[in-house]
């Protein structure tokens, strides 16, 4: 199978954002996980490659969302997935542990 750009992971990140967006409209546990991907794709947009600091900001900025009450459908886990695909293809290693949560490895 073809290795996804990192345009295309970001095209997808999008509109997963989009969505979140959408329901926030009449659901509000879709506004955390809507105003942290707009802020995330803005970061990943705006910054390449990704530095270890960054990487670990927006780690930080995603696992916020797991303490907060939120929607957590399999959107918002398909979103995490895809930032993990953008940190690994730019040489982190990373995971998503089984509390849901990003972890930067060293």
């Amino acid at each position: 199978m073809k290795e996804k750009s990192r345009e295309t992971i970001l095209s997808e990140m999008e509109w997963l954002c989009g969505n979140f967006e959408s329901h926030s409209v009449t659901d509000s546990s879709f506004k955390p996980e809507f105003e942290t991907a707009r802020l995330i794709n803005q970061m990943i947009s705006k910054t390449q490659p990704l530095l270890k600091k960054d990487v670990q900001t927006m780690i930080d900025i995603i696992n916020e969302v797991e303490d907060q009450d939120h929607f957590n459908g399999t959107g918002w886990l398909d979103y995490k997935m895809h930032c993990t695909s953008i940190m690994i293809r730019e040489g982190f290693k990373v995971t998503i542990d089984k509390s849901n949560r990003i972890k930067l490895l060293d």
